[in-house]
């Protein structure tokens, strides 16, 4: 069963288990014959008596889409009452897909799984208690995924996309003032890897930090991303650089499929179509 079935990880963790041939049941907040309300414990309990499902992939989450959103405690706790009704349900195997925003001032690099931060607020408070729950929970064998931010398609914005497009048209992109701690991963790979962690077998629970092994920053990881668009390197003053510790992943799970330059160049490959389809759709109608 996978929740969040109509969001953004979520709908690729459906079409990695269709192209794989698992069998599975989306959940959404509303339509369709399995839509919940996960803050509900009943209605939880009576979707996974009706599906009959044994390994639950937690995709849903309040996503803050800006830093009011982030820095909500309201929100944080609507996430952490969804997991709460998970747990009371009883199904034998929860993946979570939490989050890297749980490690604020590392200090050391690379981040290992013990070294979230004390004193979180919003949401990466809602997703670290979340975590908690779950490891504490009797009953219950939990997979948990530290994913870093997420880009590729479906979505279209974010730091990554805005900025692939603005290189292609000889631009420079808007860049955040005080950039953050920040890494990222193609969507498609963390979905690949929310579907291992469901077909994990061995017993207790888990917490991984799931990312690509290299160390990054939002200047790096931009300056390849122009370098691939011919275009010039952008600078960010004060990018902090930051890296998961990936090596219990790879015990368990394996690393990721892919690698971020090569998904980049799959950006940039875009950017160029996208841009000149648009320059040839402006010239059209001039």
């Amino acid at each position: 069963m996978v929740t969040g079935a109509g969001g953004y990880l979520g709908r690729r963790v459906i079409a990695a288990l269709e192209a794989s041939r698992v069998p599975h049941i989306s959940v959404t907040h509303s339509g369709g014959p399995f839509a919940c309300d996960l803050a509900d414990a009943a209605a939880v309990r009576e979707l996974l008596r009706r599906a009959g499902a044994k390994t639950l992939v937690h995709c849903a989450a309040r996503v803050p889409s800006d830093q009011e959103g982030f820095d909500s405690e309201e929100q944080a706790r609507a996430s952490v009452k969804m997991v709460a009704s998970l747990i009371a349900a009883g199904p034998g195997h929860i993946v979570f897909a939490s989050t890297m925003t749980v490690y604020r001032n590392p200090q050391r690099l690379p981040v290992r799984e013990e070294d979230a931060s004390a004193g979180l607020s919003g949401y990466p408070a809602g997703k670290r208690a979340a975590e908690q729950l779950l490891l504490g929970a009797a009953g219950v064998r939990a997979t948990i995924l530290r994913l870093p931010g997420l880009f590729g398609a479906p979505r279209r914005g974010g730091l990554l996309h805005n900025a692939a497009l603005a290189f292609a048209a000889g631009r420079q992109p808007a860049l955040p003032a005080d950039p953050p701690l920040w890494t990222t991963m193609h969507v498609d790979d963390a979905a690949a890897m929310c579907v291992r962690a469901a077909r994990r077998t061995t017993p207790g629970s888990l917490l991984l930090n799931c990312a690509y092994p290299i160390r990054t920053s939002i200047e790096s990881v931009l300056r390849e991303l122009a370098l691939l668009l011919n275009a010039p390197a952008p600078v960010v003053p004060d990018a902090p650089p930051f890296e998961m510790d990936i090596s219990r992943l790879v015990a368990e799970l394996g690393p990721p499929d892919g690698s971020l330059h090569e998904r980049l160049k799959e950006l940039a490959a875009w950017a160029r179509r996208e841009t000149a389809a648009q320059t040839k759709g402006a010239g059209s109608h001039a």
